[in-house]
């Protein structure tokens, strides 16, 4: 008898649980039916299985219909879930990369390109076209390139072939600079000054190309930045306008966008570049501090046409306007102090450590000097190693400033995808 009793007890247990639990369900699937009925527009929980793992994705809905809140793992199309996932696979694909991994495909990099750049349909407010753009302020690593053209070198120039080590490449998004009145009582410069403050009027943000690059183990290391103003497209006066309405000169059809590609949003931009700037310094081996710090001006000014087709909190997708090369950018943390504060030193002009930046006339007069005093002392010592060290120098004295007259800063000047930028 006390093997009957303890079998009912055990029987009667589970059927407790059982009822308990049916009771739970049948709760939580009421709440929600009520939930569905009434508040059409709460969040949701968005469940869909992948090759990986199962993902169950928040979505905090404004103004959701009924149809599209999710409720169950079997045949979802969730447009948030694939963006997330997209971002993902672009990120692993991205470290890849980084890593070297050869049998990388770059069609799959397109493909997501792809599929992430028509999740969004921008429109540009003309009163307002600064909320366009706000969102995508921040700090970026050039992750990911694809160029149209195997020759195509849009990240670097000429600055990824030579004896340096390339440490980092990077393109921030930063506030539009406050606009200073032009004052000049020079008639020839008034019409450059005046070009600057029309663009600087319609920026809605600054483009910072910015690539640091180390020589002999690092005791040398060389900023190269470019610092641009980003105009809409669409307030461009060289694209609002066709050059034969306004009567615009050669010089001013080269800097407007003749080859634009199809199907660009209204997050185009024209970035106006001013002419780039090269910061080097020396850093001891046992410390990241720098000291002998210069800049150097070299080069003309430039622009480029970049549309923006996707960004969210953890990338940006970059695209070419004329030359079709698509980015992939990374948002970059807030610990990562040389992405946003290394470089800033190479802007700021008559800086404590740094001085005025040395332009490509001054630095051949400097040369052409310091070569005169070599060769007249010289002539005054009249001595055979003198005339050694003399001879050494014009030989490279000759070449730095053979090569400073043809410099262009790194810009790849040549090809039918270079555009000058402001004077």
């Amino acid at each position: 008898m006390a093997f009957n009793t303890n079998l009912i007890d055990e029987r009667r247990r589970r059927q407790s649980i059982s009822l308990a639990a049916w009771a739970i369900a049948i709760k939580g699937l009421t709440g929600i039916a009520i939930a569905t009925v009434f508040f059409p527009n709460v969040s949701a929980f968005c469940f869909e299985p992948t090759n990986r793992n199962f993902h169950i994705e928040y979505i905090r809905s404004k103004s959701f219909p009924k149809k599209n809140i999710c409720m169950t793992s079997q045949d979802i199309d969730c447009s948030y879930s694939d963006t997330s996932r997209y971002v993902d696979e672009l990120l692993e694909l991205a470290e890849r990369k980084k890593e070297k991994d050869e049998s990388l495909d770059d069609n799959a990099v397109r493909d997501l390109f792809r599929n992430l750049s028509s999740e969004e349909n921008y429109i540009l407010d003309d009163k307002s076209p600064s909320l366009l753009f706000d969102p995508l302020v921040g700090y970026y690593n050039v992750s990911y390139t694809l160029t149209s053209r195997p020759n195509d070198n849009p990240v670097g120039g000429k600055w990824t072939r030579g004896l340096w080590t390339v440490k980092r490449t990077m393109q921030h998004v930063l506030p539009p600079l406050p606009v200073v009145p032009a004052h000049t009582n020079n008639s020839d410069d008034s019409g450059d000054q005046n070009e600057s403050v029309s663009v600087a009027s319609k920026s809605v943000a600054q483009v910072i190309n910015a690539i640091r690059l180390e020589l002999l183990w690092g005791f040398v290391s060389v900023w190269v930045l470019l610092r641009g103003d980003a105009v809409p497209l669409k307030l461009d006066p060289a694209w609002t306008k066709s050059s034969d309405e306004i009567g615009i000169d050669d010089s001013i059809k080269q800097k407007s966008p003749s080859k634009l590609l199809p199907n660009l949003s209204d997050r185009t931009v024209k970035a106006y570049f001013d002419r780039p700037r090269i910061g080097v310094s020396l850093r001891s081996r046992n410390s990241s501090k720098t000291f002998l710090k210069r800049v150097l001006t070299l080069g003309p000014t430039s622009a480029v046409v970049l549309d923006t087709p996707y960004a969210d909190d953890r990338i940006r997708l970059g695209k070419g306007g004329t030359s079709g090369s698509q980015f992939l950018f990374n948002r970059l943390p807030e610990t990562d102090k040389e992405a946003r504060d290394g470089w800033k030193w190479v802007l700021e002009e008559n800086s404590k450590g740094v001085g005025r930046s040395l332009t490509k006339k001054s630095l051949v007069f400097r040369l052409g000097i310091l070569g005169l005093a070599f060769s007249i002392i010289n002539r005054i010592a009249q001595q055979r190693w003198m005339k050694v060290i003399a001879g050494t120098y014009a030989l490279v004295s000759g070449i730095s400033i053979f090569g400073l007259v043809r410099s262009t800063g790194g810009i790849e000047t040549e090809g039918d995808t270079y555009m000058k930028g402001k004077q």
